[in-house]
C-alpha cells in the first residue's frame, strides 16, 4: 500500500508537467542552451550507425566524433530509443516524467531502509521528496532530475549498514547513475562507500569493488573514459553555506537566490519550509551504526562548499584553487553534491519524529509540513511549468533552415561552445535541423569538450580552410563575417552579414583578395617579411595563443623557419605541433634560444598552423607585455 500511494503521488506531481513536453513535442521543438545540447546528442546517437566505443557519435565533430555522455544525451535512454522501431524517438520528456513519478517510490524505499514501514510516515516522506526544491529547480537539466537514483542508493546503503540485503538495489543505482549522468554515479558511489567504511569489512569492500569494477568495464566499452578534456569551475559552481536554510525563490518568504560567485545557482539547495520544520523538531543523536554515513555526508557537504566557502556574500574561508581544482576538478559543479545530504536529512527526520510522536500528532505534523512545502515550492513549480510549456529559442531564418537541411556538412563559426545566449541558441537550433536531416556537424556544445578542442583553432580552421562540396558555414558574429575571404573558402556566397550562412550558390559571392608575393627564394629575411602571410594568432613576430597560422600562395619547395621557443619554466622546452595543409609534424624548441625548422611545402596554396599547448604569460618569463599568451617568436625565414 505505501508504494502504491507513493506511485499515485508521483503520478500527480508528474502530471504537473505539460503533456506536450512529456511526449516529445512543444518545448522540444526549439529548446535552448543545455536542453538543446541533450536533445542534439539524443537524436544524433539514434541517427548514426553503430560504432565502437558504443556511444561514440560520428556525425558530431567528425572525423573523431564525440561521446554521447559529453553532450548529456542520457546514454541509457538514447540506447533504449535506438532499439525501438520507427525512430528516431525523443524519450527525454518521458524520462523527465519518470523522474517525478519514481521520486516518491524511491523515497519510501529509502525510509524503509531505517526500518520504518508505517503508512503515514511513508506518505509524508513521499510527498516531501516529490516537493524537494532542488528537484523542481533542475528541469533545464533533464538527466540531472534523476534524484530517485540518489534515494535508491541511500535506501540500499541504510539496509546494508543495518545488516539487511541491499546490494542488488545498490548495483541498479550505480548502473543507472553511470549511464544517465556522471554526477549521479558519484553521489551513489559516495553513499555506498559508507558500508565498508562502517565495519571495515573486506567482504563488503570486495562486493562494492566488484560492482564498481564491472561497471568500469562497461563504461570503458561505452567509451566514457578519456572522452572529455579537463574543465574548470570548482570553487565557482559551489554551494553557499546558507543555501539549505535561507529561503530562496520561496512561496512563503520570497528571497533571491544566494550566489556569491556567479555560479552558485548550481548549488541551489534550499530544503523548503516543511522539511526545515521537521528537522528543527526531529533533531536527535544519530544511531551509532550510522557514523560512517554521517562521515560521507560531511565529506559531500565539504565538497559542495568547495575550497572557497561563502556565507551569503561573505567569504568565510579561502583555501585557494590549487591543488583542490586539480584534485576535484572533475566535479566542477560541486554544489550539486549536497543533494544526498538533503535527502538523508529528510529520511532521518521523518523516521525520528514518527518514532517519538504519537501517530495522531505525527500525522498532524506531517500534514502541516507537506502544506508548508507545497506553498514554499509554488514559485519553483510555476517557473518549471512555464519553462516547459513553450519553446525557449527563436526559430532560425527559413532560408537558413532550407540550406542546412539540404547540405552535406554544417560548420559553425565561432564554434557553439565559444558563444552564449542568442548566438548559441541559433547555432543549436540549426544543429537540430542538421541532425534530423542526417547532416554531419563540425562542432557542438558539450559539458566537457573532447581533448584537443580549442575555440581559436576551431575558428581559424573554419575561416581558412576551403569549404568542402556541399558544406555550409554558419557565421554567428558580424566581425567574423567581415573577415571571410573567397580566396581561402573557395567559390562561395553568403546570406546575411552576421549571422550569415555561406556556401556554394548562396547569396552574395565572397570577394577574393589577391595573394601577396613571396620573398625572393634563397634569401633569408627577417620575421617582418612574413607579416603579409600571418593570418590568425599573432602579435607582431610573436605567436599569441594556442593557434597561429601562416597562409602562403602557391609555390612549393621548402621553407626554413628560425623560431625562438618560450617554455613554461626557465630552461625547459617548448613542444609545438605544425600542420601543413592538414599533415602534422611536431617540433621541440629550446627555451629562449633559436632553432631552425625546414618545412616541405606542397604545391598549391599552403596553410601552416602552429598549435601551442599551454602558452605562457610572457610577463611571467620577463618578456614584457607582448600578448596575453605566447609560445614562440618568428626570427627569420628562407624560402628554398
Amino acid at each position: 500500500m505505501p508504494y502504491l500511494l507513493a506511485l499515485l503521488i508521483g503520478a500527480a506531481t508528474g502530471g504537473l508537467l505539460p503533456w506536450d513536453m512529456v511526449v516529445g513535442r512543444g518545448w522540444w521543438l526549439a529548446p535552448s542552451q543545455d536542453v538543446a545540447q541533450s536533445l542534439i546528442g539524443h537524436l544524433a546517437f539514434q541517427m548514426d550507425g553503430w560504432r565502437f566505443p558504443l556511444f561514440r557519435i560520428g556525425t558530431l565533430m567528425p572525423p573523431d566524433g564525440i561521446n554521447a555522455m559529453l553532450v548529456d544525451a542520457n546514454p541509457a535512454m538514447s540506447l533504449l530509443a535506438r532499439l525501438l522501431p520507427g525512430g528516431p524517438h525523443n524519450l527525454l520528456g518521458a524520462w523527465l516524467f519518470a523522474c517525478f513519478l519514481l521520486q516518491p517510490l524511491a523515497a519510501v524505499y529509502a525510509l524503509r531502509g531505517l526500518g520504518e514501514r508505517r503508512l503515514v510516515p511513508a506518505l509524508a516522506v513521499a510527498a516531501l521528496a516529490a516537493l524537494m526544491p532542488s528537484l523542481w529547480f533542475q528541469p533545464m537539466h533533464p538527466n540531472l532530475c534523476g534524484h530517485f537514483i540518489i534515494l535508491l542508493a541511500l535506501g540500499a546503503t541504510l539496509r546494508l549498514l543495518r545488516g539487511e540485503p541491499g546490494w542488488r538495489m545498490a548495483g541498479l543505482a550505480l548502473g543507472l547513475g553511470a549511464f544517465v549522468h556522471p554526477y549521479l554515479l558519484v553521489m551513489a558511489t559516495a553513499l555506498l562507500c559508507a558500508v565498508p567504511l562502517s565495519r571495515r569489512d573486506w567482504r563488503q569492500a570486495a562486493v562494492l569493488g566488484g560492482l564498481l569494477g564491472g561497471l568500469a568495464v562497461l563504461m570503458a566499452l561505452a567509451g566514457f573514459f578519456g572522452a572529455g578534456a579537463a574543465d574548470r569551475g570548482f570553487g565557482r559552481f559551489s554551494m553557499n553555506l546558507l543555501s539549505p536554510v535561507v529561503p530562496q525563490l520561496s512561496g512563503l518568504f520570497g528571497g533571491p537566490m544566494l550566489d556569491a560567485t556567479g555560479g552558485q545557482y548550481e548549488g541551489f539547495n534550499y530544503l523548503g519550509a516543511g522539511l526545515l520544520v521537521l528537522l528543527a523538531l526531529g533533531w536527535h543523536r544519530p544511531p551509532r551504526w550510522s557514523w560512517s554515513l554521517l562521515a560521507v555526508l560531511a565529506g559531500l557537504t565539504a565538497l559542495a562548499l568547495s575550497s572557497r566557502v561563502y556565507a551569503g556574500p561573505v567569504l568565510l574561508l579561502d583555501l585557494g584553487l590549487r591543488p583542490w581544482e586539480q584534485v576535484f576538478g572533475a566535479v566542477r559543479a560541486s554544489g550539486r553534491l549536497f543533494w544526498p545530504v538533503g535527502y538523508a536529512a529528510l529520511v532521518f527526520a521523518v523516521a525520528a519524529l514518527a518514532t517519538r510522536l504519537r501517530p495522531a500528532r505525527f500525522a498532524a505534523l506531517a500534514v502541516l509540513a507537506v502544506a508548508l512545502q507545497w506553498q514554499d515550492t509554488g514559485p519553483l513549480r510555476a517557473r518549471a511549468q512555464a519553462m516547459l510549456a513553450s519553446p525557449g529559442a527563436a526559430p532560425p531564418p527559413a532560408a537558413f533552415v532550407q540550406a542546412v537541411a539540404t547540405a552535406q556538412r554544417l560548420t559553425i563559426l565561432p564554434a557553439p561552445p565559444c558563444v552564449e545566449g542568442a548566438e548559441r541558441d541559433l547555432a543549436q537550433s540549426l544543429i537540430l535541423v542538421a541532425v534530423r536531416a542526417g547532416v554531419p556537424v563540425s562542432s557542438v556544445a558539450a559539458g566537457r569538450m573532447p581533448p584537443g578542442f580549442g575555440c581559436e583553432s576551431a575558428a581559424s580552421d573554419a575561416m581558412e580552410e576551403p569549404l568542402r562540396d556541399g558544406e555550409v558555414l554558419l557565421v554567428l558574429q558580424p566581425a567574423f563575417a567581415a573577415r571571410l575571404d573567397g580566396r581561402l573558402l573557395g567559390p562561395a556566397g553568403c546570406i546575411g552579414t552576421g549571422p550569415a550562412l555561406c556556401g556554394a550558390g548562396l547569396g552574395t559571392p565572397l570577394a577574393a583578395s589577391p595573394p601577396p608575393p613571396l620573398p625572393p627564394r634563397g634569401e633569408e629575411v627577417a620575421a617582418q617579411a612574413l607579416h603579409p602571410f600571418q593570418a590568425h594568432g599573432w602579435a607582431g613576430a610573436w605567436n599569441a595563443g594556442p593557434r597561429s597560422t601562416l597562409l602562403l600562395p602557391p609555390g612549393g619547395g621548402a621553407l626554413a623557419l628560425t623560431l625562438r621557443g618560450v617554455a613554461l619554466n626557465p630552461g625547459g622546452t617548448r613542444r609545438i605541433a605544425i600542420r601543413i595543409n592538414g599533415a602534422v609534424t611536431h617540433a621541440t624548441l629550446p627555451d629562449l634560444a633559436d632553432a631552425t625548422l625546414r618545412l616541405v611545402l606542397p604545391p598549391g596554396p599552403v596553410r601552416i598552423a602552429f598549435d601551442v599547448p599551454r602558452p605562457v604569460d610572457p610577463q611571467r618569463r620577463g618578456l614584457g607585455p607582448i600578448a596575453h599568451r605566447v609560445g614562440f617568436a618568428l626570427i627569420s625565414a628562407r624560402f628554398e
